[in-house]
């Protein structure tokens, strides 16, 4: 019995000796009817292990999808990404799976040309795929959006934490540049000097603007994170997002144009009291004699023409004492600090902090001197904030595909923000990654068997080969439809 099953399987598995060509006078090959053994099992099992696993994490990454919070999955162009480029990568495989049909077919046929051709024809294609995939690898990775790029460079959302990394990139750069232009002048040109600008003008006037504005001016939260959100939006500008920023940077303009007028009108008491203070502070300088003490010299120290109390010419020789003018002094401050919080109180400022704690801290001569200076840096401040939007907030607006810093400055590559980014850049890299694995095998099979002399077997090689390509083109789509908007 056991003899029997032997046999049986035995014959099963027979095959003609690789050796053995059955070519005919005119180069074809006779047709063969497939051979089934221990290679076909093999190929089933990597087969199905290949589709388990692509399986495993398309399932993975489609949760993640529906589970993906507000507003959802990036749009293709969020992420540097193109549906068309997608649907063209698409399409190649597409065509390849027509050519490997035709190779199938060939290698059934017994036609040796025919194999050859259309099987370098799949080759071609799936190599003009990879090339797409490789130089899709490289712009994502450039611009940040990549999971090994950098933990700094992709953020689920624009808060404190995204500031801190975009001033963190920037402090990078400055301290590159400086370092060249201390150590290597001759290497620091005008290109050098104009990034030095730049770089210095997004610190001052786009990340210490939003940091100072979120973490001391500010106190309706809503607007505190527009202004971060209008700050990713320089960096990197989502179309989604670009009406909100651009009604947060009109009511920025606004408030800014309303606060700088209220400065103004602090900078004008700032100086008027710190006039005040330095009157006060000569007349508490300047000496004085008691009364009494002047009584007691009347008599020893008689000169004619004049009495104790005159100097030459009758002058007086000591200053009465300046408790009068001093009283009139702290009047005229109080009448100031009425004066400007009724000022205030006509420009809709009823009730601002700073300048309450302006008005209490200008009772000395230093805290008024350091109250103005802070008035005046601020005024400075809003004033360059203003000039910032006009030069380059506003072409970002007016711009039909806006380009942010980091496409107009390739160079900067700063930190970007986009919804659901970190997952979905994970996604991207489990699938692409996985099916670039698959791909590779399947040009490596098509290579090895373009140069592979064609056999009995021949056909069923080439139908495996086919199955599995037919594989990489379903797990292909389905990656453009997963990751796509």
């Amino acid at each position: 019995m056991t003899r029997k099953r032997r046999g049986r399987s035995q014959g099963r598995q027979t095959q003609a000796p690789a050796t053995e060509r059955n070519v005919e006078p005119g180069g074809d090959v006779k047709p063969c009817a497939p051979v089934d053994g221990q290679p076909v099992r093999r190929f089933r099992a990597l087969l199905a292990a290949e589709l388990l696993l692509f399986m495993c994490l398309a399932g993975l990454c489609v949760v993640w999808r529906l589970r993906a919070p507000a507003p959802g999955w990036p749009h293709a162009g969020d992420v540097f990404g193109s549906v068309l480029r997608e649907l063209a990568m698409f399409g190649l495989l597409a065509a390849s799976c027509a050519t490997m049909f035709l190779t199938t077919r060939s290698a059934t046929s017994g036609k040796v040309p025919s194999v050859r051709g259309w099987a370098a024809a799949t080759l071609l294609l799936g190599c003009l795929f990879l090339g797409l995939r490789i130089n899709d690898y490289r712009v994502r990775f450039l611009r940040g959006v990549f999971p090994a790029a950098s933990p700094r460079a992709i953020f689920d959302e624009p808060d404190v934490y995204y500031v801190q990394a975009v001033r963190f990139s920037l402090r990078q750069h400055v301290k590159r540049l400086e370092s060249m232009r201390t150590q290597h002048p001759e290497q620091f040109t005008s290109e050098g000097a104009q990034r030095l600008d730049l770089v210095n003008v997004l610190l001052r006037d786009m990340v210490t603007w939003t940091e100072e504005e979120v973490g001391h001016w500010l106190e309706d939260l809503e607007m505190r994170i527009g202004l971060m959100r209008a700050l990713a939006y320089q960096v990197h500008p989502l179309a989604r997002d670009r009406d909100a920023v651009a009604a947060i940077i009109a009511r920025e303009r606004t408030d800014a144009a309303v606060k700088r007028v209220w400065f103004t009108v602090l900078e004008r008491y700032c100086v008027t009291k710190s006039g005040i203070l330095g009157e006060i502070t000569a007349l508490k300088q300047r000496p004085t004699t008691a009364p009494a003490v002047l009584d007691g010299m009347e008599g020893e120290h008689q000169v004619p023409g004049g009495s104790a109390a005159d100097g030459e010419g009758g002058a007086p020789r000591s200053a009465a004492s300046p408790a009068p003018e001093l009283a009139a002094k702290s009047a005229e401050m109080s009448a100031l600090d009425a004066k400007v919080r009724e000022e205030l109180a006509q420009r809709d400022c009823k009730r601002w902090p700073f300048a309450d704690a302006v008005i209490h801290d200008t009772t000395d001569l230093a805290m008024a001197g350091e109250r103005l200076n802070q008035v005046k840096f601020r005024l400075e401040a809003i004033d360059s904030r203003l000039t910032f939007l006009d030069e380059y907030f506003d072409p970002l607006v007016e711009q039909e595909k806006p380009r942010g810093l980091n496409d107009a400055h390739s160079w900067l590559r700063l930190p970007v923000s986009v919804p659901n980014g970190r997952t979905w850049s994970a996604a991207r890299a489990a699938l692409t990654l996985f099916h670039t694995g698959i791909l590779l095998a399947g040009l490596s099979t098509l290579a090895i068997g373009i140069r592979r002399p064609l056999t009995a077997a021949h056909a069923g090689f080439w139908r495996r080969t086919a199955w599995h390509w037919y594989a990489i083109t379903g797990a292909g789509a389905f990656v453009v439809l997963l990751l796509s908007p």
